[in-house]
């Protein structure tokens, strides 16, 4: 058509095939924001804390993957579609969080990653203003834990036995996903009309281990306690909706499943991509 702009598709590999057909399909490009300056991983990083191949999966798919620092920031930018926090390690400040708080009033979206809490030296303790965050405006907690999965291979990389009904784990095509070390998450109510629903579950045989001085220490036999740890299946990972504003959540209690190292482990990548797209 005179005028029209085209893509043109310069190859027959079907790898370069399916990245002409999504750019088709999403031509407005939206920029996904990888948040900084709390030591989060990185999509402009490789290795083990690395996001390279994230990085280049969005980018495929016709997002813009940028870096934004909120310490620096009065807001965060128009374009933004989505943004990721990858596995701070220091708390993000309460003004930060309140930038953030706008950005989902304004129906942005928000895929969050936390690492689970073993160094009892941590500085992401109990005032963390974005965990705070999450709790009260959007009924998801963090567990003080770590969990444990005795089906899994490594007990401290719990698989994903089952997924909650949801348009992110729809497409994994009974594909399961690994989580190298992982906290639990907790899901409530809240006033603000959030509708919350369990993306990722444990096998029964798992749980939440809240023993961390025991696991630091090596002292004792790791096993469930009735009564001290939470028994599974346990929740890792959680999307949720406002209704009203159109803001949306996905949070998981692992930051390491999406790196350049573990990408590739069965659906990992494409769990954390699906999630991107949803928000």
């Amino acid at each position: 058509r005179p005028g029209a702009h085209a893509l043109q598709v310069t190859t027959v590999s079907a790898q370069k095939l399916t990245s002409g057909l999504l750019r088709l399909m999403n031509s407005q490009a939206s920029t996904v924001y990888f948040l900084t300056g709390h030591g989060e991983y990185s999509p402009d990083e490789t290795g083990e804390q690395g996001f390279s191949s994230v990085k280049r999966l969005l980018e495929s798919k016709n997002y813009a993957v940028s870096t934004l620092s909120l310490l620096t920031q009065t807001a965060v930018p128009e374009d933004a579609s989505t943004l990721v926090i990858a596995g701070p390690q220091a708390p993000l400040t309460q003004a930060e969080v309140d930038l953030l708080s706008a950005f989902q009033a304004a129906g942005g979206g928000l895929v969050v990653l936390y690492e689970p809490q073993v160094d009892p030296a941590s500085t992401q303790g109990a005032d963390d203003p974005l965990a705070a965050y999450l709790t009260t405006t959007w009924g998801v907690s963090l567990g003080a834990d770590v969990v444990v999965d005795p089906t899994s291979n490594q007990p401290f990389a719990p698989y994903a036995a089952s997924y909650g009904e949801h348009a992110i784990t729809q497409q994994m095509n009974r594909m399961t996903a690994q989580f190298p070390t992982a906290r639990s998450l907790t899901l409530s109510e809240v006033a603000s009309g959030a509708g919350q629903t369990p993306l990722v579950l444990t096998a029964n045989q798992a749980w939440a281990e809240t023993n961390l001085a025991g696991l630091t220490t090596g002292s004792g036999e790791v096993q469930f306690d009735e009564g001290a740890d939470n028994p599974g299946p346990v929740t890792l990972a959680a999307a949720a909706e406002n209704f009203d504003s159109q803001a949306r959540l996905v949070i998981f209690g692992d930051a390491d499943f999406p790196s350049d190292a573990n990408f590739l482990v069965y659906g990992n990548g494409d769990l954390f991509v699906n999630s991107v797209d949803w928000s």
